[in-house]
């Protein structure tokens, strides 16, 4: 999206007979539909390597066997939880795409994101645990680390007994896909309202 501004494309883009609304979906579903086939690719790769390399799988099981489930189980588990997590940052990197004219800060900016909102998901789930401020799990990082930890069954979000953070995982993808649905329609109206005059 950035490098229609970049290369002074946009404004051919957009005397198509097409609203800056369906350009945007239409970005939209083609990096979704990039994301999906690549995210599914390396997990395949992933499984048939550990099936190959044969002593892996071993080691697999009795790593998952904690948590009640077979290895394939638990890699598509491992595949749920953070397919929903990829298409959250890719919504992420969409609405800072839909307001940048460099592809370059865009995609330096979702990179610094995606490893500073994983920490601050982690803290505030510290700082929930200690304060009691249930309320504060309903922001999206630590719904995030709600949302895997219910998929894979860990319980990593239990914190020397404090179960707190324990929502119901319906409730935390709900909250989640809200979120995603809001940022969205915040990349929207950026681009909508984004001036092209000086592309």
């Amino acid at each position: 999206m950035t490098e229609e501004f970049q290369r002074n494309t946009v404004k051919l883009l957009l005397t198509r007979p097409y609203t800056r609304s369906q350009v945007l979906f239409a970005k939209f579903l083609s990096a979704m539909t990039y994301l999906l086939v690549s995210y599914f690719a390396v997990y395949l790769y992933g499984i048939i390597f550990v099936v190959i390399a044969g002593g892996g799988w071993n080691d697999l099981a009795d790593t998952v066997r904690a948590v009640n489930a077979s290895p394939i189980q638990y890699a598509f588990r491992g595949m749920a939880a953070q397919l929903f997590v990829a298409i959250f940052y890719l919504l992420v990197t969409f609405l800072l795409a839909a307001g940048m004219r460099s592809q370059a800060l865009s995609i330096t900016f979702s990179i610094g994101l995606y490893f500073l909102l994983q920490n601050i998901g982690t803290m505030l789930s510290l700082l929930i645990a200690y304060t009691k401020m249930f309320w504060l799990k309903w922001n999206p990082m630590t719904l995030i680390l709600v949302s895997q930890d219910s998929i894979l069954n860990i319980g990593l979000t239990k914190i020397n007994g404090f179960n707190g953070l324990n929502t119901p995982l319906w409730a935390a993808m709900l909250a989640l896909i809200a979120y995603m649905v809001i940022i969205y329609l915040l990349a929207d109206l950026i681009f909508r309202k984004r001036d092209i005059s000086l592309s």
